[in-house]
Parts: C-alpha cells; structure tokens; sequence
C-alpha cells in the first residue's frame, strides 16, 4: 500500500471499524473466561457490543435494549439494540431496558455470540415481531432518501439487524435460511401507504472478522450493489470483508430512513 492509499479516507475509516471490532472480540474472551453462565457471558457481550456502537454512531443517535412499540398498540420482543434518533423523545439509561417509542428508531439489533442454526430461528423470530410494527406517518412528512416504491417495499420499518462475534452456520445454508424465512404482514396505516407489503424478518447480519449479509430485496432501494455493468444485485448477497462492521455502518447510514417531519411523531402516541 502506497502512501496515498494508506491516507485515503476509505482506508481510515476501515482501520477505525477494525479496531472497534478488535475490542469487540477482545470483550468475548473476557466473557468465556469470567463468566461460566451463557447468559450472563451474552449480557456482558451485548453490553459490549452497545458501548461500541454508542462509540462510534453519530452524536444524532442514541443506544440502549429494550422492547419497540407503536401507536396502534402492538409491541416487539426485547430487542438486545435499539438505535433511536433525536424524535425520540427521551434518552433511556444505556443499562437498563426500557420501552421504545418505533418513531423515534433508526435501527434494532440482535447480538449472538456465537450464530448457530439453533440460534437464527430466535434472530427470525424477534425480527418478524419488529416487522408487525406500523409506523405513524403524518400527511406532511417527507421521507429524503427512499424511493416511492421502496417506501411501499419496507413499509419506512427501520432496520434490523444481527451481530455475531462467532458462526457456526455455513454461508451457503445461511443465505438459503434468510431466502426461506417466513415474510411478517404489516397492516396499513392508512395515513401513508397505499398498500400492504409482507416484511423480511431481517436485513443484515454482521459476522465480525468474516463478512457481512445485506438483504437488497427487490435491488430498489437506497443501498444498491452492482457487479460490474450488470443491474443492481437483489435478494440477500454476501460480502466477504475482514471489515464488515464498517460496511454494516456504511450501509446502514444510508438506508435508515431520513424522515422531514412538520410535527413531532409524539402527536400520533395519545397519553
């Protein structure tokens, strides 16, 4: 690597994202070691794991654990990271798993220790329950960075996403698991959307030190990946990265839906 390449911005950033996942592991072995209880060893990890996100996310965004909820009643399972931006309208204790207001969310996350096959049906699981979430969406609010069809693609959910430090589950049958999980319907808001689209459970899953899974859906969306000349790839795609936490981010920074709101999303939430 020559000396323009090694102050190139690209290289920077990965050498950042390296580190962080560097820490990250680091937090693993002193879980094994420490701790003989598996969920007392994940507490610690997942602690870990949003200290490092909290660490390096833009100051707009917020970390914690907990479960999401929307207006109309319907609530998620306990979410291990919930990313929420400055709409939401209070800042929650980073220790303590507290409720979460879904307009008021960037992002939602699973972390695993290790990724098993035992374990993803609990990773699909929490995300279709994430899924059923309904945004409230005023009539003068603008979404900046989605399409049209996109937005009646992901239904303007956020985000979710899977954290392994570890897998033990083969790429191959981990795409073909992600191809075959169950869709979670989404019903209609009727302040946005003019119909309803079945939501994938998932949309990334980090494997730190191994690569990154990216679900591009129908190849629509803000986040387009491309061989060559050919069309935008869809569906779920692998990329192999000794850096896939930065990726994760990158590509996570760009598909979080940017919303213009006239109001603040708390007047759809009755006290």
């Amino acid at each position: 690597m020559n000396d323009r390449e090694a102050n190139s911005p690209a290289t920077k950033l990965g050498d950042m994202f390296r580190a962080v996942e560097a820490e990250m592991q680091v937090e693993l072995s002193k879980a094994r070691v420490g701790l003989s209880h598996m969920g007392n060893r994940g507490g610690r990890v997942e602690d870990a794991a949003r200290k490092a996100l909290r660490d390096v996310l833009p100051r707009q965004f917020d970390v914690g654990h907990g479960e999401v909820f929307d207006r109309y009643g319907d609530t998620s399972k306990q979410m291990d990271i919930v990313v929420t931006t400055l709409d939401h309208p209070f800042t929650h204790p980073g220790h303590q798993a507290m409720p979460y207001m879904l307009d008021g969310v960037a992002a939602v996350g699973e972390v695993k220790t290790k990724l098993t096959t035992d374990e993803l049906p609990d990773c699909i699981a929490k995300g279709l329950s994430f899924k059923r979430l309904r945004r409230a969406v005023g009539k003068d609010d603008v979404v900046l960075n989605h399409s049209e069809e996109y937005l009646v693609e992901t239904q303007l959910l956020p985000p979710f996403f899977v954290l392994a430090l570890e897998n033990d589950v083969a790429i191959d049958t981990l795409l073909k698991r992600m191809n075959d999980a169950p869709l979670a319907p989404v019903q209609p808001t009727k302040l946005f959307f003019k119909e309803d689209t079945p939501q994938h459970a998932l949309d990334a899953i980090c494997i730190l030190g191994r690569g990154l899974m990216w679900n591009l859906r129908s190849g629509i969306g803000p986040v387009q990946l491309r061989r060559g000349g050919e069309p935008p790839l869809t569906g779920w795609q692998w990329i192999d990265t000794d850096a896939p936490l930065s990726w994760m981010l990158h590509l996570m920074h760009i598909a979080i839906p940017q919303i213009q709101r006239r109001h603040s999303p708390l007047i759809h939430y009755p006290v």
